[in-house]
């Protein structure tokens, strides 16, 4: 009989001689596993409990969002009496499980003597498939583990601090997760500063989404529109959704739950690991906090679906990126291969971390940089995607609405702080109607966006063309590439795919620049 905790505890004792499990060219320097395959994991279970057409299923994975699961597990105990003493955040801490097996964690934070709870962390592997032994928060019962949970039924109910603090009874506990895909929004008005400190402005980055939303925690707003099936308030772009079917709801909270707030939160920890190597070079092995940061966006960015699943894509970033690089013939081999998006990506994160490594904490900057300009790409390919959709169906259904309107939710900001005029053009014909009638119009959306493209950073090839999905070798008719392309074949003579592009004599020196 297959036995999790087993798994787990044999996995931990062998962590230490092996490596980090690689994401995708990525070598983590750090033990990342709870971040990569936790939020992954939160992820997955929500895609797949909105996949079920009734209010029941949707507050399941409403629960998960906002509880989390399998991203830092915890018990939060109930002490029969006061710590005889203060107990510092990392403080080695023992119990047993229900069946007497031992397990050692630590204390999730800082506690104050007398303080009547205690977080017990447990503890991680560095194997993405068992990364924890005990994970529940607000998973439903048929996603619980719990062979590795400390036992909460009185046979075991005692725990070893140490540092002198002794044995301690305990009278109950919950298990609960310290790190959740809604926390990634709720938490962006500290999580979203240098040092998580209300006294410094907002990431640089961040203040488009500011601007434009009015409010810190906009990604919240638009995932609860979907689960709950009701209407954002915000100041600009809001998303309305009363009315709309479980399909259209669906997509908005799982679109936003993973390329929203934890798309951005990529961004934050790329961030932090810029703050904390120009903050903490003074002391030795300064950057191992920076390149844990760095660690941590690479981990939320390709996410433990794409590594123990390498024939998928992934249900974060990665997947987005590889999917819309389908759709519009910007693999590395054109519809063949990596997308370009992450090709450049996962080059960027070596380079930075190498960087971080060396102490080049400015010269780290052109990186980031360089990531954040190319996650706007599968967003604009999203959103041109669906107006191309709904001007050309009669009838579209109420999820393709939805898709297009969470995609432009993505991007918007950025658009904005390019042009407001450009971004309400976008916006009006994205948007999600009470009458359901879509608004789009592919063409206006299109030159819309090809309007900001400078400011954006983002050239025609960046973007490409949409596939016929009916031929799958040449563009639909006017969703063909900016810069004057006019026509395309595909070459499968060597059986990797390989686009024949007809240019514009303009736009060669460009398109030939940008594929050097």
């Amino acid at each position: 009989m297959f036995s999790f905790k087993a798994t787990f505890f044999a996995t931990l004792l062998t962590g230490a001689a092996a490596s980090n499990p690689k994401l995708v060219s990525y070598e983590p320097q750090t033990n990342v596993a709870d971040h990569t395959a936790g939020i992954s994991l939160d992820q997955a279970a929500i895609d797949s409990l909105v996949g079920f057409d009734n209010e029941g299923s949707f507050a399941d994975a409403e629960r998960v969002y906002r509880e989390g699961g399998n991203s830092k597990s915890y018990a939060e105990i109930y002490l029969a009496s006061g710590l005889p003493t203060a107990v510092k955040k990392g403080t080695e801490i023992s119990g047993k499980t229900t069946d007497g097996t031992s397990v050692t964690g630590k204390a999730i934070q800082d506690y104050p003597q007398n303080s009547l709870i205690i977080g017990f962390q447990y503890p991680t592997g560095d194997q993405y498939e068992n990364h924890v032994a005990c994970k529940v928060g607000g998973l439903p019962a048929s996603l619980q583990v719990l062979d590795g949970c400390l036992d909460d039924t009185g046979a075991n109910q005692e725990i070893i601090v140490s540092g002198g603090v002794g044995t301690l009874a305990y009278d109950t506990l919950v298990n609960k997760n310290g790190r959740t895909i809604a926390g990634f929004s709720t938490s962006a008005d500290t999580r979203m500063r240098p040092g998580d400190d209300l006294g410094e402005p907002y990431f640089d980055f961040f203040e488009p989404y500011l601007q434009y939303y009015g409010t810190f925690d906009f990604g919240d707003e638009i995932a609860s529109a979907g689960f709950n099936g009701d209407d954002t308030n915000l100041d600009k772009g809001n998303v309305k959704l009363t009315g709309y079917d479980f399909r259209a709801r669906g997509e908005v909270a799982k679109k936003a739950s993973a390329y929203i707030n934890t798309g951005l939160y990529v961004i934050r920890e790329i961030y932090d690991a810029l703050h904390d190597c120009s903050e903490e070079c003074g002391v030795d092995q300064c950057n191992d906090d920076a390149v844990h940061a760095l660690d941590e966006a690479v981990g939320f960015y390709v996410g433990s679906e794409y590594v123990t699943d390498p024939d998928g894509q992934g249900n974060l970033f990665y997947g987005l990126a590889e999917k819309r690089a389908l759709n519009f013939a910007t693999g590395v081999n054109g519809i063949a291969g990596q997308s370009m998006v992450n090709n450049k990506i996962m080059q960027e994160f070596n380079a930075m971390k190498s960087k971080l490594n060396a102490g080049q904490c400015d010269e780290s900057e052109s990186n980031a940089r360089e990531i954040i300009r190319l996650m706007q790409i599968p967003l604009i390919q999203g959103t041109i995607r669906y107006a191309q959709i709904l001007s050309t169906t009669i009838d579209p259904l109420e999820k393709s609405m939805a898709e297009g309107a969470v995609f432009a939710a993505g991007i918007l900001p950025k658009v904005n702080a390019c042009n407001e005029d450009t971004a309400t053009t976008i916006y009006e014909h994205m948007r999600l109607t009470p009458s359901k009638a879509s608004k789009a119009d592919f063409d206006a959306v299109k030159r819309a966006f090809e309007s900001v493209y400078d400011c954006l950073e983002v050239s025609c090839a960046d973007i490409g063309g949409m596939i016929d999905p009916a031929t799958g070798d040449t563009y639909i008719d006017g969703a063909e590439p900016c810069g004057r392309v006019t026509a395309m074949g595909v070459s499968n003579d060597s059986g990797a795919g390989t686009f024949s592009l007809s240019i514009g004599v303009a736009a060669i020196a460009g398109l030939a620049a940008l594929f050097m």
